[in-house]
């Protein structure tokens, strides 16, 4: 697993919100200057933690406004068949191979129910049996990546948060300087006496 620090934190998360950002946009933002924002970009596309930049399309927008979801049951022996099919089809945005009891979950955007229907059934004629599921709203969608609970990050902000806190603890008990004792109660305006 690639460590990242706060500060590739941010940057991911920046990018992550607005994938166009300049490199000088960018270090604004951070707080760095814009040589070495352009030193750590480079650094996490050379580990792969930033895997790629892309435009995020709205399939509706494009003639493809239904989204379905297609559960598939396959024989190991029509695994390459199927792959190869699902490669070719326009409608399939990802396909993941999952536990349980089905082989894959493939999302799709498609033009209509009876598009749907059609794919169904050529998949079907590469060994697939198929679930399908129509997304009906989707509440959360492209939400950022962000490491997990106890990752290095996660401790070293911890860490300066029980700095700071230490510090401003200590920083309580310290005595003020006479000096700014007199001043302050110098320059406070007198309260008037009530009769």
């Amino acid at each position: 697993m690639s460590t990242i620090d706060t500060l590739d934190e941010r940057i991911l998360s920046e990018l992550q919100h607005n994938g166009r950002l300049t490199m000088k946009s960018l270090a604004e933002r951070v707080g760095l200057s814009s040589p070495a924002m352009i030193e750590r970009v480079r650094r996490l596309e050379e580990r792969g933690v930033l895997a790629g930049y892309r435009a995020v399309v709205d399939p509706a927008a494009i003639g493809r406004p239904m989204t379905a979801l297609i559960s598939v049951d396959l024989e190991r022996r029509h695994h390459d068949i199927f792959l190869n099919r699902l490669r070719a089809e326009p409608a399939v945005e990802a396909c993941y191979r999952v536990t349980g009891d089905h082989s894959y979950l493939v999302k799709v955007h498609v033009t209509s129910t009876e598009e749907l229907e059609a794919l169904v059934d050529e998949l079907g004629d590469a060994g697939a049996k198929c679930s399908t599921s129509i997304v009906l709203s989707t509440p959360i969608d492209g939400a950022p990546v962000v490491p997990p609970e106890g990752s290095v990050s996660q401790r070293t902000r911890l860490t300066r948060r029980r700095r700071r806190s230490a510090t401003m603890r200590s920083d309580d008990i310290k005595p003020e300087p006479a000096s700014r004792k007199r001043t302050r109660r110098q320059s406070q305006p007198e309260e008037p006496l009530e009769t």
